[in-house]
């Protein structure tokens, strides 16, 4: 989420310092790379007045709403086995991958995983296929891709 200091964080769509909380929307990390249209107001404090007429918000109500459905509602599921994610140490969070909702990559965007589980999960090659083909296109999805691998060898 982001940080939001009064008097000294600035709205990423009017440029403004944030004199007031009121009306101010603290948005998550939704954007992971410079590429990403939503990038610029990805874990930013941003005003709901200057947010509402931008034609990113469609896109922007969009993917926060996979992220509440896959992040905040209680209790997180693995998307490995269904079980309920009660430790913060045995889980890995995906980001949000695409936004096109044709994309198969769609299907697991902001969904959790034990990283127990890596090693098991029955769709594992299929989605790191996929995911690595996104490398080529943005990058930042490398981490992605090494944080399942390591999950994925731990195992061994």
């Amino acid at each position: 989420m982001a940080i939001f200091l009064l008097g000294l964080s600035r709205c990423p769509i009017c440029e403004e310092v944030h004199e007031t909380s009121e009306g101010v929307e603290l948005l998550p990390a939704v954007a992971w790379g410079e590429s990403d249209p939503l990038w610029e107001l990805s874990d930013a404090a941003v005003h709901a007045s200057c947010l509402a007429p931008d034609p990113r918000q469609p896109l922007l109500a969009r993917v926060l709403e996979a992220f509440e459905r896959n992040r905040l509602l209680a209790p997180p599921r693995c998307l490995a086995c269904g079980g309920e994610i009660d430790d913060p140490r045995d889980y890995i969070g995906l980001p949000w991958l695409t936004h096109d909702e044709a994309d198969p990559l769609a299907a697991y965007s902001f969904r959790l995983i034990h990283a127990s589980h890596v090693r098991t999960w029955k769709d594992y090659d299929a989605f790191m296929e996929l995911l690595r083909r996104r490398v080529d296109e943005e990058p930042a999805f490398g981490w992605v891709v090494k944080t399942m691998e390591r999950a994925r060898g731990a195992g061994r």
